[in-house]
């Protein structure tokens, strides 16, 4: 079966598998966490899926190292030793969200030429800032450095240096990166404007972020889907 309809079921499954929880389960931060998870976990690697498919590696991959991170913190909250513990852990994440979005308004403030536009982002600095002062009132904490979080996420692996290093330079293009995208015959130096890294490689990635995401729902969850499993290992080995 091919990657794409491959992640393409397994989405499906766990849907409908969420779809089939009682009310209780429903209704609580986590299956929202995990419900809005999925479905921009999806946009973005179906995009990255659509980009490989036209051959184009740098964009694919920037979009794999958006999606690596996004998962990690999602099955960091996952992987915790009880419920206060993931009720902590997204608290941490709020006030990092939070404290994001006021020091970006605080960078762009000062280039506002317009009284109203700068009264705008006063008012969203301000709520962020209450936001903020409620969380460390409490003692939340910020969020963990990446690798840390990839580490608690996937155990120090491969997977875990891969999802955190490989795909770096495509979203911070830097000399190095355009060395990469030229090439030289006899006569001529071709700008190619992207790398060459294989095209079934990356794809690969696509199948493995999205195995080890769904395989982490289904933990939490406790489905058992084994035909999952042995999907992606006959994908992975052939």
């Amino acid at each position: 079966m091919q990657i794409d309809k491959t992640i393409e079921k397994w989405f499906q499954e766990i849907e409908d598998a969420l779809g089939n929880l009682s009310t209780d389960k429903k209704q609580t931060n986590i299956f929202f966490l995990i419900t809005t998870s999925l479905s921009t976990f999806g946009n973005y690697l179906n995009t990255t899926l659509m980009i490989l498919k036209n051959e184009r590696r740098l964009p694919a991959k920037a979009l794999l190292r958006i999606t690596g991170q996004f998962i990690s913190r999602v099955i960091w909250v996952l992987k915790s030793k009880n419920g206060g513990e993931r009720q902590s852990k997204l608290k941490r994440w709020e006030k990092e969200s939070y404290c994001k979005a006021k020091k970006y308004d605080e960078g762009i403030i000062e280039f506002c030429s317009k009284d109203d536009e700068r009264t705008v982002i006063e008012k969203r600095i301000e709520g962020y800032t209450e936001e903020i002062n409620k969380l460390e009132e409490s003692k939340i904490k910020g969020l963990p450095q990446p690798i840390q979080i990839f580490e608690q996420a996937f155990g120090r692996s491969i997977l875990t240096a891969g999802m955190y290093s490989q795909y770096h330079d495509a979203i911070h293009p830097d000399i190095l990166v355009l060395s990469d995208t030229v090439s030289e015959n006899k006569t001529d130096t071709i700008c190619e404007g992207d790398t060459k890294e294989s095209i079934d490689s990356l794809k690969q990635h696509c199948l493995t972020q999205a195995y080890v995401f769904f395989d982490e729902i289904c933990k939490y969850y406790g489905f058992t889907f084994k035909e999952m499993a042995g999907e992606y290992q006959a994908m992975t080995c052939a």
